[in-house]
């Protein structure tokens, strides 16, 4: 029936009318109780969540920028690098807003000083770069003839390598308490979530008893009528309350049906758009941690997971797969004859070309600057090129803006490939023969598709 609860027991009994009166109010209030427990709860802990994700995406990003830059010795790099760790600050200033129990001080403060730290630790290891690059410089000026005499410069260059590294494995251990710390602060606001949960189920409970009992009242006069009345209400909220556990326990997917227009109707619209939000806003910080903002491709931090994955996942089955790292051929003259902003537009169309031309059991990724990677599953070095060599077309046939100004009026990819197991075990080694088959393709003409 479409009838709203009042409707429903002014039709059982108009000698009843004070009695269904006092319930549908009773259930009116329950019904606001519950919204807005519910609305705070999900507003406080959600944001809560979303802070903490925040800290963490941008230490991540701050620690993924400085490796860019001591890749490319690019200064935006370090540049977009502090500006994500500033970004990280102002959202530790957030949460302690938010924060309210001793634990959560105490973890934010823990968070606090050890971003500070890690900040200090890669202002030093930038140093102990620029000083090791530095002294490399001084014994390459000297030559060979002046090996001996440049010993000095040698070692100092040695140290500072050794230095850089012992810096490195510290932020590393830093990065990754800080990283333990952001997410223990998310569980914490979960577990404050699920106790919220846990009180509005009981008072789901009581509100099913209270039902009960009023119903009880009136059960020698119309028993018939308040047993099929209560009935429905109940079953109504023992859906409600299952839905509650299945979501508590993670099934965001859930979405219960709607059989009445009444309050009961609505609570559960409610709800639905509740488990809605919850897992778009999920997707949303999980989409975030793992894609390139420019590209929509994975990133490289993820793509390296992957590949340990496919590595394990190969030598389990004794499976072959291919690694093929794609490089823009003379995307500086690109970027200088058409602008930085130009450039971009042909970065994200690449990425459009290698998305679509990849399988979906094919991982791509954005590998930094204008180099893209793709692990090939199952696929064999005849495969591989196949597939490489179907992008290097696609992206050579294809039009761009500003390309006329490219060497021979046309942009193109190099490629550089290997395959598992031929090509190395691990995946430092298929890092290493691919790139070293791309600079193969680069010395050779460019334009083309070299393997290990």
């Amino acid at each position: 029936m479409n009838l709203s609860i009042k409707a429903k027991f002014i039709a059982a009994s108009l000698s009843l009318i004070a009695l269904m009166a006092g319930l549908l109010i009773f259930l009116l209030r329950t019904q606001e109780g519950l919204e807005m427990n519910m609305n705070e709860i999900i507003d406080k802990n959600l944001t809560a969540i979303r802070t903490a994700e925040q800290i963490k995406y941008h230490v991540i990003l701050y620690d993924d920028l400085i490796f860019r830059y001591l890749v490319t010795d690019e200064k935006r790099f370090l540049d977009e690098g502090v500006d994500a760790l500033e970004e990280a600050k102002e959202w530790i200033q957030r949460m302690k807003a938010l924060a309210e129990g001793k634990t959560e001080e105490e973890l934010l403060e823990q968070i606090e000083q050890d971003t500070g730290r890690y900040r200090k630790g890669v202002r030093a290891m930038i140093g102990l770069y620029r000083t090791a690059v530095e002294a490399e410089r001084n014994v390459q000026k000297r030559g060979l003839l002046d090996l001996f005499s440049g010993g000095a410069a040698l070692e100092a260059s040695i140290i500072s390598q050794k230095d850089v590294s012992r810096a490195s494995v510290t932020g590393r251990s830093r990065l990754n308490r800080i990283n333990y710390q952001c997410e223990k602060m998310v569980d914490i606001y979960r577990v404050k979530m699920d106790a919220a949960q846990a009180q509005m189920r009981d008072k789901i409970r009581k509100t099913h008893r209270a039902a009960w009992l009023t119903g009880s009242a009136a059960f020698a006069a119309i028993f018939s009528v308040i047993f099929l009345l209560a009935f429905d209400i109940l079953s109504s909220i023992r859906t409600l309350l299952t839905g509650v556990q299945k979501v508590s326990a993670g099934e965001l997917d859930l979405e219960l049906p709607v059989q009445s227009s009444d309050e009961i109707g609505r609570l559960t619209q409610f709800f639905n758009s509740m488990t809605r939000s919850l897992k778009e806003k999920q997707q949303m910080l999980v989409t975030e941690t793992i894609t390139d903002p420019l590209t929509g491709l994975y990133n490289l931090r993820h793509f390296q997971a992957q590949m340990e994955k496919e590595i394990s996942r190969a030598q389990r089955h004794g499976h072959p797969f291919s690694l093929v790292i794609f490089d823009v051929d003379h995307f500086k003259i690109f970027n200088d004859n058409n602008g930085h902003d130009t450039g971009n537009i042909l970065l994200k169309g690449i990425a459009d070309l290698v998305r679509k031309s990849a399988r979906e059991d094919e991982i791509a990724a954005r590998y930094g600057g204008e180099e893209f990677v793709l692990i090939l599953p199952e696929a064999d070095i005849t495969q591989g090129k196949i597939v490489a060599e179907r992008i290097r077309s696609a992206v050579e046939q294809s039009v761009f803006p500003g390309m006329e100004k490219q060497p021979g009026g046309k942009v193109t990819l190099s490629a550089g490939g290997a395959a598992f197991p031929q090509d190395g075990g691990v995946s430092s080694e298929l890092f290493k023969k691919a790139d070293q088959a791309l600079y193969k393709a680069k010395n050779a003409g460019r334009n083309q598709v070299q393997w290990a």
